[in-house]
C-alpha cells in the first residue's frame, strides 16, 4: 500500500519514465527475455527498425535491422524492451502513487535476474517526471510554481522580447545521485517567439555507474521519493493540495 502522504489523487504528470540502462558488455537473449514478459504482459509488438553502425578504422557505415520489444500494459502504460540501445523503459502518462510500477517492475526484474544468474548489471538508472501547465487565459505564466522560480521567470521574459525558448536547469548532487531539475516555458511554437507561457518541470532523478540487478529496485524506490520530493518543492502549495 501507498502512503497517503505521498499520494496524489488527482493525476499531474505529463510522462512517467523508469529507464534502465544495461551494461553494455551484457550478453542476453532477448528473444527469449521477450517470450518470459509477454507471458505477463500478453499485449506485445516487435518493431523492426533500422540501425547504422559506423566503422572508423576503415570508414565504412553499415545497416543493419533491430528489434524493439512493446508491451501495453494498459492503454496509458507501456514497457519498451530495446536490445539495440541495451534499455529496458518503463513509461506511463500518468502517476499518483508507486503502485503504478512497484509490482511491474519487481516481475520485469525478475524475468531479467532468471535468464542472467544475477549476474547482470545496470550502466545507468533513472526516473523521469515531466509535467506541463498550460498558460493562463492571457497567455501568460501559470501560478504554478513556488515564487523564487516564477521570479526568474517574469524577470527574463520581461528582459529579453525576442526569446524563443527559456529553460532554468538546477542541478542537484547527492551522495549516490543526482537530480536535474529543467523548468521554464519551451514554447510549443518553437523557433517563433514566445507568444504563450506554457510551463514545463522536467524533474530528472538518475545515477551512473555499474549496478547489480539485485539493487534495481531498491534504487528505484529511492529515486522515485526524490522526485516526488523534488516535485513537492517547486510546486506552490496550493496545487499540491489541489491534487490530494
Amino acid at each position: 500500500m501507498s502512503n497517503p502522504e505521498r499520494t496524489l489523487t488527482k493525476n499531474k504528470i505529463t510522462m512517467f519514465i523508469i529507464r534502465i540502462d544495461l551494461d553494455m558488455a551484457s550478453v542476453l537473449n532477448y528473444n527469449e527475455i521477450s517470450d518470459a514478459i509477454g507471458q505477463l504482459f500478453p499485449d506485445r509488438q516487435t518493431q523492426i527498425l533500422p540501425h547504422f553502425n559506423v566503422n572508423l578504422d576503415n570508414v565504412t557505415i553499415g545497416k543493419v535491422e533491430a528489434k524493439k520489444f512493446l508491451y501495453l500494459i494498459e492503454p496509458n502504460v507501456k514497457l519498451e524492451i530495446s536490445p539495440i540501445d541495451k534499455a529496458i523503459i518503463f513509461s506511463s502518462t500518468y502517476y499518483t502513487t508507486k503502485d503504478l510500477y512497484k509490482e511491474r517492475l519487481r516481475q520485469i526484474v525478475e524475468v531479467f535476474s532468471t535468464r542472467t544468474g544475477d549476474g547482470l548489471k545496470a550502466r545507468r538508472i533513472g526516473m523521469r517526471f515531466i509535467n506541463t501547465f498550460p498558460s493562463n487565459k492571457d497567455g501568460n505564466l501559470p501560478s504554478v510554481l513556488n515564487a523564487p522560480e516564477t521570479k526568474i521567470l517574469k524577470e527574463s521574459l520581461a528582459k529579453k522580447n525576442d526569446l524563443s525558448r527559456l529553460i532554468i536547469v538546477d542541478e542537484y548532487l547527492k551522495d549516490d545521485y543526482r537530480i536535474r531539475v529543467q523548468y521554464g516555458v519551451p514554447n510549443k511554437f518553437y523557433p517563433n517567439k514566445i507568444s504563450s507561457q506554457d510551463i514545463i518541470l522536467d524533474i530528472d532523478v538518475y545515477s551512473e555507474g555499474l549496478q547489480p540487478i539485485e539493487n534495481w529496485c531498491d534504487i528505484v524506490s529511492i529515486y522515485n521519493h526524490a522526485a516526488f520530493d523534488t516535485f513537492m518543492a517547486y510546486v506552490r502549495g496550493e496545487i499540491i493540495d489541489s491534487l490530494r
